[in-house]
């Protein structure tokens, strides 16, 4: 441990801050139920930066998980902070609470009228009760619901007539039915409550060559929740929803994704691997899925089997690259916003590196605008991406430089923990 007022903390052949040990060891405690009592001496042994702590929480959406993991060392955390951790938790509330009212609303009207769904995600956690005593503190943005496709212009139809309209984001209606796997829909907001956002999926990856998890309606398992009873992916699949969740652009490390998974391997010890392992090598999904329980063992410490690990087939060069990513990039405050991080995760969540070759240099526009921030349907952004492969040119000599930056600072570091620990002895 480090001596008092030191601003790293040695970990391994790494160096981590006080604040992103202090965030992992919050992790750690929302799986396991245990405070750790690394905290207390994180908090008395060194000061904390606070604002960039906050910016891992906001980033990692574990607000309220901190405001009760925290609660029992009030003399230790400024006032100010305190007050900041317990206006966040209360609205994560509200929020909640609205969330889960939007969605009992529009379920009695999809079972009115024989609509099968699934809640996804945050919905279905709350619903199935993964967190246990902590289910309240887990936020969502969103409602994300499943549906058969043959289903959605019945929905949309329903969904509409309480008080919701589609919302396209700025892009064309064709792209999300042909390109994409859900709408949105946005509660029609006439008064001060809380915006609402529904995402209607009807896949749970893009549209591609094979159908993914082709028996899933038939692998539902059926939940009491409250006076009503739902049904919800089977664990295996919610696994697979979790682990797709990671080719998509935008909080790829989020904590709170990463403990969705883990809270599954956690809770569930009966899982079906015959089934998760053959779907994934059918639907091409090894490596998002190895990618998921490499980040459960290094932020949760879950143990999983060798023989699963094994039966995924991933190469030693590529379990190494997973793993020095997640561990390199996963505090980091700038991953949504570096183009470089996204490449690299995307280039490692695919089985072969044809696909996610093949999938940039074919992204449809509406992608392409998103990603570089770009009007999507603009001049510049059709003349961009009439010349994507000079932009992909430039990010794959942006990525070497990255590369070869890692590993002189990778060098020093060593060398400094090296004379670090000749030092001590």
């Amino acid at each position: 441990m480090s001596k008092a007022g030191t601003r790293y903390i040695q970990a391994g052949n790494y160096l981590i801050n006080r604040e992103t040990k202090l965030i992992s060891l919050i992790a750690q405690w929302v799986i396991s139920d245990r405070r750790p009592p690394e905290i207390k001496e994180i908090l008395t042994q060194g000061s904390i930066d606070w604002g960039y702590f906050n910016q891992l929480l906001t980033y990692h959406e574990f607000y309220s998980f901190a405001y009760i993991c925290l609660g029992d060392y009030p003399s230790l955390i400024p006032a100010s902070e305190t007050d900041l951790l317990k206006k966040a938790h209360y609205y994560i509330l509200v929020q909640l609470a609205d969330l889960e009212h939007e969605f009992l609303k529009v379920s009695d009207i999809f079972r009115e009228q024989q609509i099968d769904f699934l809640p996804l995600k945050g919905m279905a956690f709350l619903i199935d009760n993964m967190y246990g005593n902590k289910a309240g503190l887990r936020p969502m943005a969103d409602i994300d619901i499943l549906i058969k496709k043959e289903c959605f212009l019945r929905a949309e139809k329903l969904i509409e007539a309480l008080d919701y309209r589609k919302e396209l984001f700025g892009l064309k209606e064709d792209y999300w039915r042909k390109r994409n796997y859900h709408i949105a829909f946005t509660r029609n907001n006439n008064s001060k409550r809380l915006p609402v956002l529904i995402e209607v999926h009807w896949l749970l990856d893009y549209p591609g060559e094979r159908l993914l998890l082709p028996d899933l309606w038939e692998k539902v398992k059926k939940i009491q929740y409250g006076d009503k009873e739902f049904t919800v992916l089977a664990d295996e699949d919610m696994l697979f929803c979790l682990a797709l969740h990671l080719r998509r652009f935008g909080k790829i490390l989020s904590l709170k994704s990463a403990c969705d998974f883990a809270c599954i391997l956690v809770k569930n010890k009966d899982l079906d691997w015959d089934y998760i392992l053959r779907e994934a090598e059918r639907g091409q999904m090894c490596a998002s899925l190895y990618y998921r329980l490499i980040q459960a063992n290094i932020l949760f410490g879950i143990q999983v089997p060798g023989t699963i690990l094994s039966a995924l087939n991933q190469p030693g060069f590529k379990r190494n690259l997973i793993e020095r990513f997640v561990l390199r990039n996963t505090f980091s405050t700038s991953g949504d916003k570096d183009k470089s991080v996204f490449l690299k995760n995307h280039l490692l969540v695919y089985d072969n590196l044809w696909k996610p070759v093949s999938m940039i240099m074919n992204i449809p526009q509406e992608q392409f605008s998103k990603f570089y921030h770009l009007n999507p349907y603009g001049i510049r952004t059709l003349l961009l991406y009439q010349l994507r492969f000079l932009c992909y040119l430039f990010h794959l000599f942006v990525l070497v430089l990255s590369v070869i930056a890692e590993r002189i600072s990778s060098f020093f570091v060593k060398l400094f923990l090296m004379r670090l620990s000749s030092k001590r002895s």
